[in-house]
């Protein structure tokens, strides 16, 4: 089970989190949430603090299992922020780069792969003359 901690030295103003690993082994890392002045403001940090190292140990019991994707961290990750208030990250469709982008004109009048030149490359494909 996660917690949050503060620093026993008294050197940072951020909340740290302590979890186990999908390796077994006890992390502590800073959530750099910062601790609040008052006790209202340290409690609603902590709460904070503490679902940033749950979101934490929920991936790596997930990477543990097997079971981890991508998305999944993303799922994971976005809900955290929207539970502390915070902007969600936007997830970015995988780049798959056009036949144009590749270097390589399967359209040639031939049938077969024709190289195209570097300076063709940025051009719209109706610029682009054989």
């Amino acid at each position: 089970m996660g917690s949050v901690h503060e620093d026993v030295r008294g050197r940072s103003k951020f909340w740290y989190g302590a979890y186990t690993t999908a390796a077994g082994q006890r992390r502590m890392v800073s959530t750099k949430i910062e601790i609040g002045k008052t006790k209202k403001e340290q409690s609603k940090s902590r709460e904070a603090a503490l679902a940033v190292v749950r979101a934490w140990e929920k991936a790596e019991g997930l990477a543990c299992a097997g079971t981890i994707t991508k998305t999944r961290i993303e799922e994971i990750l976005n809900q955290t922020l929207r539970t502390v208030g915070l902007q969600e990250i936007e997830s970015k469709p995988p780049f798959i780069p056009a036949v144009s982008q590749v270097g390589i004109d399967i359209c040639s009048s031939t049938g077969k792969p024709k190289p195209i030149r570097a300076s063709q490359l940025n051009r719209k494909e109706s610029e682009i003359k054989s």
